[in-house]
């Protein structure tokens, strides 16, 4: 043996033949070929069925919003409302339409926001509103406080309605 090369242990030795068996194996051949696979969409899971509770906090935001347009339609809204039910609109009690306070028959209505909360079987809504006068273009907004109750029909009735506005500041 030369004396300037280092000895290798012999465990070693094997395992340098097999590393350098390996790393020329592994250069020589070439990659295969990559199959394309098919591409599979996966659609989006369906968002879970609404509860009871969901349904009725949607039919009285529709609630208040129907009220809202019988109004501006100059519509009897007899079918909105509980037999009896108490309406008041910038202090005043109403018994016909239009029933919320600023809206008149003709102008053009929008809910800004709604807020819904049931307390056992009785709804509790409050809303902003604006509307656009059909008559001479004036802007105005509102907001309201309804109580509404199940009806026998599956739907939902107001039974109580107080909505104003805001004050007009005076000469």
């Amino acid at each position: 043996r030369a004396r300037g090369r280092p000895r290798l242990m012999p465990g070693r030795r094997h395992l340098l033949a097999a590393l350098l068996l390996a790393g020329t194996a592994c250069g020589t051949r070439a990659p295969a070929p990559a199959t394309p696979r098919p591409v599979t969409r996966r659609e989006p899971s369906p968002s879970p069925a609404p509860t009871p509770r969901d349904l009725a906090d949607q039919r009285i935001a529709d609630l208040v919003t129907e009220a809202l347009e019988f109004d501006a339609r100059a519509d009897p809204p007899d079918s909105l409302y509980a037999p009896g039910a108490s309406v008041v609109a910038d202090g005043l009690a109403r018994a016909g339409f239009p029933r919320l306070a600023g809206v008149q028959p003709g102008d053009r209505v929008q809910v800004a926001a709604v807020e819904v909360r049931l307390v056992g079987e009785v709804g509790f809504a409050t809303v902003r509103y604006a509307w656009l006068s059909g008559m001479g273009g004036t802007t105005g907004e509102g907001q309201a406080s309804l109580v509404a109750a199940p009806a026998r029909d599956g739907g939902w009735r107001i039974v109580q309605l107080h909505s104003s506005t805001p004050r007009r500041a005076g000469p």
